[in-house]
């Protein structure tokens, strides 16, 4: 790959409440995986970061990351 066209990363900080589901995701979750996703999140933290479209059209959907 030409080291001239790199992609560069930029990381910015989204305030939780900011951030949004992709409606076309199809995995759903139920409200006792979701609440046991919140405590074990709260309790051990994210093993990748989160990361989310920066398109004004898509602005703040979660693509992927968090897993833990």
């Amino acid at each position: 790959m030409d080291k001239s066209k790199k992609i560069k990363m930029k990381v910015t900080y989204v305030p939780i409440g900011k951030l949004k589901r992709a409606e076309y995701n199809p995995r759903k979750a139920t409200d006792k995986q979701l609440q046991e996703l919140t405590e074990s999140i709260t309790r051990f933290g994210f093993a990748e970061p989160i990361v989310v479209n920066g398109s004004v059209r898509r602005k703040n959907v979660v693509l992927g990351g968090g897993k833990i």
